[in-house]
């Protein structure tokens, strides 16, 4: 650095050194800018540039030019500029200084290549406890990563899947048996049912098969193991639904069974003799196609379509948003005008809800008294009107159960409202109606949700599980069960993500 050998000088041109290493005869500084400087012998070219040979030196700090800082502004940013090689951490770029940043990725965002369950949480790339949920009257279903699908709560019609007696319960996931080779990419649950899509594209599907929910004559009354859906081979999606069930292929073709007493099914036909179901699926008529989301209420079902339009059939009392609800059944889908463009549906008794593409949750019933948006919708019997529920700030998506309705908003926050009896609205103030979309207390950060028949469940973005509601039948899976509902939002232990 220029003083006298064995005396103790200062280096001069160098500030915010981070790192010092020293050869045989020459020396290296790293500074805070990434940048590198040497000094001393240069004889084999060991401090990046400059003249080389016999006797070569420097005697000042010199900066090798292939560290340099990258220029400021037109550079920042650039493809691979601030590129660190974490998938879990989010590479920014100051444009004023020049300077990277890698602040942790959010939780949920994936980090394990194509077909990779994993995803980042708290900085690292960890393998999430699930990936979907299925809740029902009293149980829960969950779909892990590898495909394996478990269950846990009440097993009063073998909604757990894994051959017990319907009076064994469980209040700690078990594996679903019988489910043979190839795991699921598809769950979905109501009150009595389960049903899953294999990887082969074959659906199965257990717990109770009244009016030929489970789309297999030789289904028994209470199907304790999966059995599997006559005739489904190229599935990539299922939603079950009061006694019924409907999936759809990757070209968005939907089938539907079970019942069909007000033309549910979609076929256009109503069966209005016995039996009134179909106990194997059937192809949905009408000019539906493209399907990418369906759901299915007490009577009526409705599909989001080819670009992002609704359709709707069954009985036709307000629940399916046609401009002049006729009390018949519309066997036939029919697009549904009401709404603008759609990105998420749900349903309950008779009861519509959606969410635009631009964030608004709208909804239209034929009983403004049960599951409807509270004071957002009329007290007369029926409404055909796309009714706006207002919540503080724009959602994503939503689901409906019972006489309940959460709404996931793009924050990950949760507004819930409706039947309000067990906590599945507020998680804590119980009391019989919740009319107005309040904010669930004590849930942040929820990537999916999903409800039950008097529970609902969300997954973090991590893949962990939360749940609040009804406990009774151990359906949160926590190893317990609560006579009363549990106050607040409860983080079930052992849900958190793995390596």
């Amino acid at each position: 650095g220029g003083g006298p050998a064995g005396g103790v000088v200062a280096v001069g041109g160098l500030y915010a050194v981070d790192q010092v290493a020293a050869g045989g005869a020459h020396t290296c500084a790293l500074d805070a800018a990434g940048q590198v400087w040497c000094w001393g012998s240069n004889e084999f070219g060991q401090l990046g540039g400059g003249p080389t040979g016999s006797g070569a030196a420097q005697a000042k700090p010199m900066l090798v030019a292939a560290s340099a800082a990258k220029p400021k502004g037109a550079l920042c940013g650039a493809p691979g500029f601030c590129d660190d090689g974490d998938p879990c951490t989010a590479d920014t770029c100051n444009p004023v200084t020049g300077q990277c940043d890698h602040p942790p990725a959010k939780d949920g965002a994936p980090c394990g290549g194509s077909g990779s369950a994993k995803v980042c949480a708290a900085g690292a790339c960890k393998t999430p406890w699930a990936v979907e949920l299925a809740l029902g009257f009293g149980f829960s279903c969950a779909r892990k990563p590898s495909g394996a699908v478990y269950c846990w709560g009440s097993n009063g019609d073998g909604n757990l899947g894994a051959g017990l007696d319907t009076s064994k319960s469980s209040y700690i996931p078990i594996a679903v048996t019988g489910f043979g080779s190839g795991g699921a990419v598809s769950l979905a649950a109501a009150d009595k049912q389960v049903c899953a899509v294999k990887t082969d594209g074959k659906v199965m599907c257990w717990g109770s098969s009244f009016s030929g929910a489970l789309g297999n004559p030789a289904a028994a009354y209470s199907q304790t193991v999966p059995i599997e859906v006559v005739g489904l081979t190229d599935k990539v999606a299922v939603t079950v639904g009061t006694d019924g069930a409907c999936a759809w292929n990757a070209a968005g073709a939907l089938h539907c069974w079970g019942r069909n007493d007000k033309g549910q099914a979609g076929t256009g036909t109503v069966s209005s003799t016995s039996p009134t179901f179909y106990a194997t699926p059937q192809a949905v008529a009408g000019g539906l196609g493209g399907v990418k989301a369906a759901v299915t209420g007490d009577v009526h079902t409705c599909a989001i379509g080819s670009g992002s339009k609704l359709w709707c059939w069954g009985e036709d009392s307000g629940a399916l948003g046609l401009a002049s609800p006729t009390g018949q059944s519309q066997p036939t889908p029919q697009q549904i005008s009401l709404a603008p463009l759609v990105q998420s549906i749900a349903a309950n008794a008779a009861t519509t809800f959606v969410v635009d593409t631009s964030g608004i949750v709208r909804a239209w019933t034929g009983d403004a008294n049960y599951g409807a948006p509270g004071h957002y919708l009329p007290s007369a019997a029926k409404s055909a009107a796309a009714v706006p529920v207002p919540v503080v700030g724009k959602a994503t998506s939503l689901v409906a159960r019972g006489g309940f309705v959460c709404a996931k908003l793009v924050d990950g926050r949760v507004a819930c409202w409706g039947y309000n009896a067990n906590g599945e609205c507020t998680g804590n103030d119980k009391h019989a109606l919740a009319a107005r979309p309040a904010m669930l207390h004590g849930l942040v950060g929820a990537e999916r949700i999903y409800a039950g028949k008097t529970h609902a469940c969300a997954l973090l973005g991590d893949g962990s599980l939360a749940c609040w509601g009804d406990n009774y039948q151990g359906q949160y899976g926590n190893g317990a069960y609560n006579t009363t509902p549990p106050k607040g939002v409860t983080y079930v232990p052992g849900t958190g993500p793995g390596p």
